[in-house]
């Protein structure tokens, strides 16, 4: 079939976003063959559209009209040689982590339930309870609009850092595989507070897996009930310096260090100091269960980006914090 045939025009985004907004794409395709991915260039250039990215939609905030040409990535294959394991960026993550755990592969199990597809998760550096994807990638196969071809980055040229990879800033690199590291030796990550009582003699990846879902479960509202895409703004960054100013107004702000004489303090505790969690404004509103999860009640972006801005606004006029957001704003 003809790459034109496949292009669908007008195409409601409102079910391939976690927040139900009622998005309208330009020009649509879902990628299942890298032949149309390499024909997609000479598309985007006769139309003279620019062209972006989205998997699952569980980390975007989408506008209602979107005048680009929108590519899904759906490889979902899994090939694996020794301890490293490829896959396609269409392949669900969670998916892949239970199918990880099931192969009796370790690593990933402290990163379940996160929602997503396999392609968005370097981009993103995902993390959660005490880990990151980038410990375990070895290596992610793009396709660069650019040149039209295969290239291979591997974790250092990525450029991991927290909640950021080189694929922020290199809008030309399509992901379509990644390939990680995993072994078969257990090494339990019990770091975070959440999962301190549990003793390592005593369990298993399963077991830390089924924790941290019931975790999740209790922190994160049901998208398909409260639309939302987990944590909305990154956790501040700071100075030790700056870190002494927020204890004088702060004393039990948590924090957790970090690099180079920087701790990582929590957004979620600045939040709720100032009275946020549960609050709502117009068709949105901060999530009683976790502050940094702000839930959608509209079919438009505007709402849920003017409560991110209030809640920036407030932090940043009573502690001098600036949040930075988590989802990318198209």
């Amino acid at each position: 079939m003809k790459l034109s045939n496949k292009i669908k025009q007008s195409f409601s985004l409102k079910e391939n976003n976690l927040l139900k907004i009622d998005s309208t794409a330009k020009f649509f395709i879902e990628i299942f063959d890298l032949e149309d991915l390499k024909n997609i260039q000479n598309f985007t250039s006769t139309k003279k559209i620019n062209f972006c990215i989205l998997g699952e939609g569980s980390n975007v905030v989408l506008p209602n009209l979107l005048n680009k040409f929108v590519i899904k990535i759906s490889f979902n294959e899994i090939s694996i040689e020794d301890n490293l394991i490829t896959v396609g960026a269409g392949k669900n993550w969670d998916d892949f982590v239970l199918w990880t755990l099931e192969n009796g592969y370790c690593g990933l199990e402290n990163l379940s339930g996160i929602p997503g597809s396999i392609g968005a998760a370097p981009i993103q550096n995902i993390g959660a309870y005490g880990s990151e994807v980038s410990n375990f990638i070895e290596e992610v196969i793009c396709f660069d609009m650019e040149s039209n071809r295969l290239v291979s980055l591997n974790n250092n040229d990525c450029k991991f850092s927290y909640r950021q990879s080189i694929f922020q800033d290199e809008d030309s690199l399509i992901v379509v595989k990644v390939k990680f590291k995993l072994t078969k030796d257990f090494q339990p990550n019990l770091e975070y507070e959440d999962l301190n009582f549990l003793r390592k003699e005593e369990i298993s990846p399963f077991i830390i897996r089924e924790h941290i879902l019931k975790i999740r479960k209790a922190k994160i509202s049901d998208p398909q009930e409260h639309p939302n895409v987990g944590s909305f703004f990154k956790n501040p960054i700071i100075s030790l310096d700056e870190l002494e100013k927020i204890k004088q107004i702060l004393p039990r702000i948590k924090f957790y260090l970090y690099i180079d004489n920087k701790v990582k303090i929590s957004a979620a505790f600045l939040i709720e100091s100032l009275n946020l969690k549960g609050f709502a404004l117009n068709n949105a509103r901060v999530s009683e269960k976790h502050s940094l999860v702000l839930e959608n009640k509209s079919e438009k972006s505007e709402d849920i980006l003017d409560l991110a801005s209030h809640i920036q606004a407030s932090v940043l006029e009573n502690y001098n914090i600036n949040l930075e957001l988590e989802p990318q704003i198209f």
